[in-house]
């Protein structure tokens, strides 16, 4: 398969994980919009021209969710492998930028601008991506991910 890196792989990005204290993660459920068949994927986008990560992730869920999340908080540069056999990119690396929010009801009470859904799934298995449910990535950053959020939303609970 061979892709263009603009449709799949674009500038770089800012995404939102949004978790609860059962450590799940609500995604977006992509339906048409799959790039390079991943079945879910998680909410923000490209950053545009003098645009901060923060400002792009910010644009993104209005757009996408016309939501103002109260509580987001920069985790970090987070990095992926492309995971494509039979294309150019097989092999490369990508970097974005991950924030954190929690989910709440205001977020569940959202409207999607396209047909795609939102749907809650446990975070290990988003972060495993095993079945590349979120496209032909590996996250490289999951045991340091894993490891923060948990450490979260233990302070969370108590």
């Amino acid at each position: 398969m061979d892709v263009e890196d603009t449709k799949i792989f674009p500038r770089r990005i800012a995404i939102v994980i949004f978790y609860d204290l059962e450590f799940n993660f609500l995604v977006q459920l992509r339906k048409g919009h799959s790039k390079a068949g991943e079945k879910y994927g998680f909410y923000g986008g490209g950053i545009e021209d003098g645009e901060t990560a923060e400002q792009a992730v910010r644009r993104e869920l209005l757009e996408e969710l016309g939501y103002k999340p109260e509580d987001l908080k920069y985790w970090g540069v987070y990095s992926f492998k492309i995971d494509l056999p039979g294309s150019k990119y097989d092999g490369e690396f990508r970097y974005g930028d991950l924030f954190l929010s929690p989910i709440t009801e205001k977020l569940l009470e959202t409207e999607s601008e396209d047909d795609s859904e939102k749907v809650i799934l446990p975070g290990d298995r988003v972060l495993e991506n095993r079945n590349k449910e979120f496209g032909p990535v590996e996250f490289l950053d999951s045991a340091k991910l894993k490891r923060d959020l948990k450490k979260d939303v233990k302070s969370k609970k108590a």
